[in-house]
């Protein structure tokens, strides 16, 4: 049997199939992984495995030390004792430069410690503490640095 809408014949069997199909598809979609109920479904943060700390904005409790956050004094000037970042740097161990035949690691003698933080290079154990050698190597793109060039 065919209906005629608009002047396009249109088989009736096939519109109910269409129908189905649809209602098949809106019904997986829309309803299936819904979880909705007439509550609202937030929990307060207290709720992580006991985890959570009680916070009172009125007695917030000790205040945070944040000197350890800055970084070291690195100013060297002449005829003045160095500070204790650069002595660190200083006192570093040695990575032989250029690298040697077959090694492959610029940071093969490198420690990586948070200590060494922020810098370019880090792993999950922290940041590279690289020498000077090492930093000035890196910046000369390892003597290969042209600064009159198109590149």
């Amino acid at each position: 049997m065919d209906i005629s809408v608009l002047g396009v014949k249109l088989n009736v069997e096939l519109l109910i199939l269409i129908g189905i199909i649809y209602i098949i598809l809106f019904g997986s979609t829309m309803c299936g992984c819904s979880k909705m109920s007439f509550t609202e479904s937030f929990t307060g943060a207290n709720t992580n495995n006991g985890m959570s700390k009680s916070y009172s904005l009125t007695n917030p409790g000790a205040p945070i030390n944040t000197n350890a956050w800055n970084l070291p004094n690195m100013t060297v000037i002449a005829g003045q004792p160095l500070s204790s970042g650069v002595k660190d740097i200083l006192n570093r161990p040695h990575q032989r430069l250029p690298l040697p035949e077959g090694e492959l690691s610029m940071f093969a003698n490198t420690n990586f410690k948070p200590e060494c933080c922020p810098n370019t290079f880090s792993t999950g154990s922290g940041c590279a503490c690289m020498t000077t050698g090492q930093y000035n190597y890196l910046i000369t793109r390892g003597g290969n640095n042209v600064p009159f060039s198109e590149y």
